[in-house]
This record gives C-alpha cells, structure tokens and sequence, in this order.
C-alpha cells in the first residue's frame, strides 16, 4: 500500500487520476510484474456522488467489471453461480423486455473479489488506484481492514489516497507515504514570490523589511499545507 494525504482541495484526486492515466505508470510497473500480464483499476469515492459513488459496494462492482471485462477468462471462476446462471439464461427475459438485472449483496461481491484475488496469482498482477478513503459513508477501519488483507497478496499493489485523518494515520504511517503538500511546496514558494515580485508596492516593503518579507512568505507556504487555492485568496487580500 502506497498512501498518499492531504487536506482537502489539496489535489489529491487531481495526482491520482494522472498517475493512473499516466503511460509511463505501466512502464515502470512492468519490472514487477515480469512475464505476468499487469492490470490496472480504479476507483474514486465522491460522498456528493450517488450510494454507488460512496459504499464499498460500489468500490467492488467497479473493480471487478473493469478487471474481469479485460480478463474474460477468470468469469467461470470468480463468478460460477452467476456464471451458471447466464449459461443456463435463466437470467436473461423475452425478446421484450430484455435483460433481468441482479442486484447483488455486499456479501456476493466480497465472495467474487477474493476469487479474483486467489483466482488470479499466478496469472495477473493487479494494481488498484483507490482515492478519497474519507468519503467511504461507512465505517472507514471496515475498509483499511479490506484494503490492508487485499495487500497481503503477492500479486496487489494498491495506490490510495485521502485526508490525513486518525484511522488512516494509524494504518498507514507504517507503509510509504507521501504528504501532498511536501510535494507541492517548492511549487507553491514559486507562485508566492513571482505574484509578489511584480508588485510594486510590496517591492518597496521588500527593501525596508528584507528578513520581514521572507518570513511572511514562509509563514504563508507552511500555513496553506498544500492547498493553492487558499494561498490565491490570501495572495489576492495581502496586495
């Protein structure tokens, strides 16, 4: 398990969501992975999203549909009551009305996901990209415990992310780690100095408060904890 934190409108989801679009992500996972195909799937709590957006049930319906969509061969196995059923179309309605949907239990898709996870050593490696862990609506050390059984297996890595709260403190200290804004800090200096930098008046403060004026930009870095949007708002109200 990789974690990555940070506070809200830090940019999180905004580094997930590159990372696991990114091409080079597969490149540098391939030594990993050696001759065994690699997957890669997704998934980005959003607790203002719809019940799906947020539960783990969601969580686990999406990670299997994408793995098992790319990965056909695994269905019998992971999926062998509904398996039997479809073959058996038992499923499936007249003409007219189509396909009968099956609304599954969290217990179902748990059962499936740990076929998958059994099914597939040997066979696939998988990497899971999992984002927003605090906007799970449920019991979030239900979901560390999830995350962290699913990391005992030798074919899983799971990149994850969310705000630094206590729970995910408490798991994750121990793995590596990376606070957002770490990464963000040189970055953020840059943008404070060059809107300060043209402008005049805070120019002429510059001169007669040197050490002042470096000690206000610092103070401004370490107090945004990685959110640029809060260092624009104060930028925009100091000048």
């Amino acid at each position: 398990i990789y974690w990555i934190n940070g506070k809200a409108g830090s940019g999180k989801s905004t580094l997930m969501r590159y990372i696991y679009e990114h091409p080079k992500t597969q490149e540098y996972l391939s030594p990993w992975a050696g001759d065994t195909p690699l997957d890669l799937a997704g998934f980005f709590f959003w607790n203002s999203g719809t019940l799906q957006q947020r539960t783990q049930a969601g969580l686990l319906r999406t990670l299997l549909y994408q793995i098992l969509s790319k990965n056909k061969g695994l269905l019998p196995e992971v999926m062998p009551e509904q398996w039997k059923k479809a073959y058996e179309k038992s499923l499936w309605a007249s003409s007219e009305t189509g396909y009968i949907s099956n609304i599954w239990s969290v217990t179902q898709l748990q059962k499936s996901f740990a076929l998958l996870i059994r099914r597939s050593i040997g066979v696939l490696k998988i990497v899971l990209f999992i984002d927003g862990l605090d906007e799970h609506d449920r019991n979030h050390k239900s979901l560390i415990s999830f995350l962290e059984n699913l990391a005992l297996s030798e074919n899983i890595k799971i990149l994850t992310s969310s705000r630094p709260l206590v729970e995910f403190e408490e798991a994750f200290s121990g793995p590596p780690t990376l606070r957002l804004q770490d990464l963000t800090y040189r970055d953020i200096k840059i943008y404070i100095d060059t809107r300060l930098r043209k402008d005049k008046d805070f120019l002429g403060f510059y001169r007669k408060e040197p050490k002042g004026t470096l000690a206000l930009v610092t103070e401004i870095v370490d107090s945004a904890e990685g959110v640029f949007l809060w260092v624009r708002l104060v930028i925009d109200s100091l000048l």
